[in-house]
């Protein structure tokens, strides 16, 4: 329709507009030669600020092309804007405040988008599990040009997108809101979004599984989950809330994708433990 149109040409203007500031930064001379300068070549070994800079401009072009339809997600179904609803100025995971002054906290269907959510937000009606394979570039025009063509020697026709992608394997080429939806929340390449369905049917399968060992055994034990490398925390704290939230009935259950799924909660809520080295520097959740 018209507004898909208008979407699709501001999206265009926005990467044009990135284009004229990092051209002339990656092809100096729009020549082939500049494809044999050291940003072109070093891939194979790659330092630090090689990546830093690839990773910035990937995010840089994501959001130019996709910015604008994640922006519109986002105000169409605000439980995406989890960093909004799960975490205060202090960095710490909070709700709001009852009239006599005690903390409450946000239900979790507030926080956690559902999977039709995700699929309708970002368009993943046709989304392929498999990972696109990465091919080596090659553009007839490369070649026409090389061997005498029109613009003898020029990259003129080679596309932003195909020099990010193809070029400096920015893995662009295959990507779409989604990825430009991580990319905009600046978490320290934290690529993960929890949905109501995937954590609640982990904390169903972990409490099953507790109360199958706790059957087995005539003195059962303290039972210890532990989150490695767990990062800013948050899928500890969502596990944790989820299991509360299913222990409180005596059978309690949930409707996922796959069907409801019920358990017999346990009489103790297992300790949970999220770890990591903090080298993420992201929000922490509070656990």
């Amino acid at each position: 329709d018209d507004l898909q149109i208008e979407l699709s040409d501001l999206a265009t203007r926005r990467v044009q507009i990135l284009e004229r500031y990092l051209r002339p930064a990656l092809l100096p001379n729009e020549s082939f030669d500049d494809f044999l300068r050291p940003l072109f070549l070093c891939h194979s070994k790659p330092h630090n600020n090689f990546i830093n800079f690839i990773k910035w401009m990937r995010s840089e072009y994501l959001i130019a092309k996709y910015g604008i339809l994640v922006q519109r997600a986002i105000k169409k179904f605000p439980e995406l804007r989890d960093d909004a609803a799960g975490l205060n100025s202090e960095g710490v995971v909070s709700g709001v405040q009852t009239a006599d002054g005690k903390e409450m906290e946000i239900p979790l269907e507030k926080i956690l988008p559902s999977v039709d959510t995700v699929v309708k937000a970002f368009g993943l009606h046709d989304w392929n599990r498999r990972k696109a394979v990465d091919i080596t570039w090659i553009d007839d025009g490369v070649e026409k040009n090389r061997s005498g063509g029109d613009n003898q020697g020029s990259s003129l026709s080679v596309e932003l997108e195909e020099i990010i992608h193809d070029k400096l394997r920015g893995q662009i080429a295959h990507s779409g809101p989604l990825n430009a939806f991580f990319e905009m929340r600046r978490r320290e390449d934290s690529y993960e979004l929890w949905t109501r369905e995937y954590i609640f049917g982990l904390a169903s399968y972990l409490l099953n599984r507790i109360e199958e060992s706790d059957k087995q055994s005539t003195n059962p034990k303290e039972t210890i989950i532990l989150d490695i490398g767990a990062g800013d925390g948050r899928l500890t704290y969502f596990l944790r809330r989820a299991m509360t939230e299913l222990m409180k009935s005596k059978n309690s259950s949930f409707k996922g994708t796959k069907g409801s799924v019920t358990i017999t909660p346990i009489d103790k809520l297992p300790t949970i433990i999220a770890i990591d080295d903090g080298s993420w520097r992201a929000p922490i959740y509070n656990n």
